[in-house]
């Protein structure tokens, strides 16, 4: 008996503390009930901008991390925000109260844990596919025409766009950011929604073509768009401009603290990276063609052919050495052509003479180019302090120590020999005389031997620069704008 009065006092206990924690998620619940409910009546009143903006800051911590209250707040959400009135939310010209306080609760929701379980009922609830959702709404399926580096090589390969198709695309695309006002407040919102909630920012990449189009918006060159045509007035380039900031900003907060979402997006700025490295080469091999480069190669090409065909191993030794002569007359010959076809300006560069030994940091010139310039160095030097009984003596550093430590006698292997005569024997007279010196030097007077020495250490290595470059150089550092 007394075990089952213990058991039914367990099951009273769980019981009691069940209900508490349904009574705190209805009490929570019906603080954010009341919030909601005096907004909405005060749609017919005056609500200022100021307190609408604490109302929209406090409003995501009422629900405590709550589930039950996270999904009435978000419940709420779906209901009141209308995405076609986005473009005149927060600007004057929506009266809905309700609506611009979400709307801001969503541009400043702090990422923060008390905050993540409203995001994660927003995202079940699809208020977050549904803002993709309208971004994307009548997007051009092909990115911008002004700006090719969008454009894959394969498609360009594939067919080449008419003038009618690159107008209609413009067109498209004129369209589309004619929406701009709506575009960047969606896009804020959704910086604030997925800014480190993994789950958010996953269902954003995973949504097609979402990325792809931030991606073609960040990537918009204006000055490009312009003088395509694309932009009429200087108010829409600079929302344009805007557009692409706020998109950027959206990219990166996507892959902040997810690899996943950080491969996809890089995959697409890699894409268009590669691309402009293609037009780039592009646009060189054509200014080599222009500059007769190709013309020259062609030309030393030809010849090296026919001299291979000449000296082919099926003809014989008579046949062969005559082809090879007739081969060495045309290469001569195409050299001749190839020479006269070479542009001044390659024939001053092939003259001009190679820079040799040091050259200046700045103007890449030494010697050779510029004779009469004062040339210096930058090398690392340090100065040290070293007692002269730790190395720090003149006969340390002269070498006269290690003169004076040579051994008494060479060894039997070597006597008579022309080392002994002509090296160990001067150098043993050198090393008496030098004694005598310095026992006569010692005797009238001796040093302290604490008594420090200073050095300069340096290195091997160092920077050359001329006196003139050096004096322009330090004078644009100081007029630099730091």
């Amino acid at each position: 008996d007394d075990d089952d009065d213990d058991d039914g006092g367990g099951d009273d206990a769980a019981t009691e503390d069940a209900n508490m924690c349904a009574a705190e998620d209805a009490e929570d619940t019906s603080t954010v009930q009341v919030l909601l409910e005096s907004l909405t009546e005060s749609e017919s009143t005056s609500l200022t901008a100021p307190l609408r903006k604490i109302i929209a800051d406090l409003l995501p911590f009422l629900t405590y991390g709550q589930k039950s209250s996270s999904k009435a707040l978000a419940e709420q959400f779906v209901a009141h925000v209308q995405f076609p009135r986005l473009a005149y939310t927060l600007n004057g010209g929506n009266s809905n109260i309700v609506m611009d306080t979400f709307v801001q609760t969503l541009l400043t929701l702090p990422p923060v844990v008390v905050c993540n379980e409203l995001r994660a009922q927003l995202l079940s609830l699809g208020f977050t596919s549904s803002t993709a959702q309208f971004i994307m709404q009548d997007a051009p399926r092909l990115p911008p025409p002004w700006s090719p580096a969008l454009n894959s090589s394969t498609i360009g390969a594939k067919r080449k766009r008419s003038k009618a198709d690159t107008e209609a695309l413009e067109e498209q695309w004129r369209a589309y950011y004619s929406r701009e006002p709506g575009l960047l407040m969606a896009l804020r919102m959704l910086i604030g929604l997925c800014t480190k909630h993994g789950s958010t920012q996953t269902a954003l990449v995973n949504c097609d073509g979402f990325v792809q189009l931030c991606h073609w918006m960040e990537s918009t060159s204006i000055s490009a768009a312009n003088d395509a045509g694309a932009v009429t007035s200087s108010s829409s380039g600079e929302t344009r401009n805007e557009l692409g900031l706020v998109a950027e900003t959206l990219l990166d907060a996507l892959q902040e603290g997810n690899e996943y979402c950080k491969s996809k997006i890089k995959a697409a700025r890699k894409a268009t990276k590669d691309r402009k490295k293609e037009l780039a080469e592009e646009r060189r091999n054509r200014a080599l063609v222009g500059m007769n480069i190709s013309a020259l190669t062609s030309g030393g090409a030809a010849a090296f052919d026919k001299a291979t065909e000449s000296t082919s191993p099926s003809s014989n030794t008579v046949t062969t050495r005559r082809s090879a002569k007739v081969a060495s007359a045309d290469k001569s010959k195409e050299a001749d052509s190839a020479a006269a076809a070479k542009p001044s300006w390659m024939a001053e560069m092939e003259a001009m003479e190679d820079e040799e030994g040091l050259t200046c940091a700045v103007c890449q010139e030494g010697r050779v180019f510029q004779p009469t310039e004062l040339l210096g160095l930058y090398v690392f030097m340090k100065k040290v302090v070293i007692p002269q009984n730790k190395g720090g003596s003149k006969s340390c550093i002269d070498g006269t120590s290690l003169f004076l430590s040579l051994p008494m006698s060479m060894p039997r292997s070597l006597l008579r020999s022309i080392a002994d005569e002509m090296l160990f024997r001067p150098a043993k007279a050198a090393v008496a005389s030098v004694r005598r010196q310095s026992s006569s030097s010692s005797s009238s007077g001796s040093s302290s031997s604490s008594r420090l020495s200073h050095f300069v250490t340096t290195v091997t290595a160092g920077n050359a620069i001329h006196y003139t470059c050096h004096t322009r150089a330090k004078q644009a550092d100081r007029n630099h704008p730091k």
